[in-house]
């Protein structure tokens, strides 16, 4: 790897997320994919966002098949968890909660080499 620091992943997702370590450490995973696998000719803005979005469409599948499984369950409070963490997903997805983080934009504005 080179000695560009890491992408940071954006504040909101880091908030929304706190509680779900596991999941800061892949977007963390992903973003890295940026400095690790650089795309000459793709925006790195845009690849970040899309590479965000498709970690958190994977977390919110998670949260709907754990879901699906509390529901068959039968437990009351394991399916309010669920909910809870299914609909956490789908506020986390919303771009516009995240998409303007000025330590990413920043972050790829100083470090536009390193993407080409």
């Amino acid at each position: 790897m080179s000695e560009t620091p890491l992408p940071p992943v954006p504040a909101a997702l880091r908030e929304a997320l706190k509680n779900y370590p596991e999941y800061l450490s892949r977007l963390q995973d992903t973003l890295n994919t940026l400095i690790r696998e650089p795309a000459p000719g793709v925006d790195p803005f845009e690849r970040a966002v899309w590479l965000l979005d498709g970690q958190i469409e994977a977390f919110y599948h998670e949260a709907q098949s754990e879901l699906n499984a509390a529901r068959a369950g039968g437990d009351a409070r394991t399916v309010e968890a669920a909910k809870a963490k299914s609909t956490l997903m789908i506020q986390a997805g919303s771009k516009a909660s995240w998409i303007a983080d000025k330590d990413l934009s920043d972050y790829i504005r100083d470090h536009r080499r390193a993407f080409s």
